[in-house]
């Protein structure tokens, strides 16, 4: 399954722990995530430092801190989130223009428009796409998002 999120997305930020429930219960599931940072500049800024983190191998608690955030997202928060998942913000930042990081995202906007992701979070299951977490539930899939702590 392929999960195309943004950081500043409430219903991306409303799966996130049902996706870790789902992963811990199918430990079988292959969950890819891509960055697709459209709602804002933080939102770019957050993808940006996100890669960094998986550079660092520090990517899960990364995405599992960001969306534990609460209230909107800016780039102090994110710089804290990266320190407190063992990054130094000046390093953070050193890394931050590197034409990779800029590569990868724009491979993942272009991928997402390509196959006609339209906004966040979108999945890809098997060859269907799946928009957003209210399409999932019309789509029968709700089953297999439990509830955290519903197993």
């Amino acid at each position: 399954m392929v999960e195309f999120f943004d950081y500043r997305c409430p219903y991306c930020k409303v799966m996130a722990p049902r996706l870790a429930a789902l992963i811990g219960k199918d430990r079988g599931l292959r969950l890819v995530m891509k960055e697709y940072p459209i709602l804002s500049r933080e939102s770019i800024f957050a993808a940006k430092v996100a890669l960094v983190a998986a550079r660092h191998g520090a990517y899960a608690e990364f995405h599992a801190a960001m969306f534990a955030l609460s209230g909107p997202l800016d780039d102090q928060k994110t710089l804290r989130v990266a320190k407190t998942v063992g990054l130094q913000a000046n390093k953070v930042r050193a890394e931050l223009g590197d034409m990779e990081i800029a590569a990868e995202i724009r491979r993942n906007l272009a991928l997402g428009q390509l196959i006609g992701v339209t906004g966040t979070p979108a999945f890809i299951v098997g060859h269907n796409i799946v928009p957003g977490a209210v399409s999932i539930v019309s789509a029968a899939l709700w089953p297999f998002f439990p509830e955290p702590g519903r197993m």
